[in-house]
């Protein structure tokens, strides 16, 4: 058979520094009320209770109507957006606009330039 002695011994150290910490804790709350010294009357304790909250009647989300027109138009918008992925890569190089041109002369300021001997 084990023997639990060592652990036994630990375990009542322990629960007696607890129920000195749990005396300190009633000593100080004695204090508190006044009722650690004869002369001295303890403050009653009163208990307040949270007063009950009054609920407010739930309020619906409001719903958006789209009107008939404006869901056309969504459905005019999906339809071009997607006829605009399908259009092949080329033809959108196209139509994109063209790059700005060096005009100034002689080559661009950040252009490396030969060594002149």
């Amino acid at each position: 058979m084990a023997d639990f002695s060592a652990t036994i011994r630990t375990l009542e150290q322990q629960r007696k520094e607890l129920l000195d910490q749990v005396a300190a804790i009633d000593r100080a709350i004695a204090a508190l009320n006044g009722s650690d010294k004869p002369y001295r009357k303890p403050s009653p304790v009163t208990i307040v209770e949270p007063a009950v909250a009054m609920r407010r009647p739930a309020v619906k989300k409001r719903r958006f109507a789209l009107s008939e027109e404006h869901k056309r138009k969504l459905v005019e918008g999906r339809k071009r957006a997607r006829e605009a992925r399908l259009v092949p890569a080329p033809a959108a190089e196209a139509t994109a606009a063209p790059v700005a041109a060096w005009t100034g002369d002689g080559l661009p300021r950040l252009v490396k330039r030969d060594a002149e001997s």
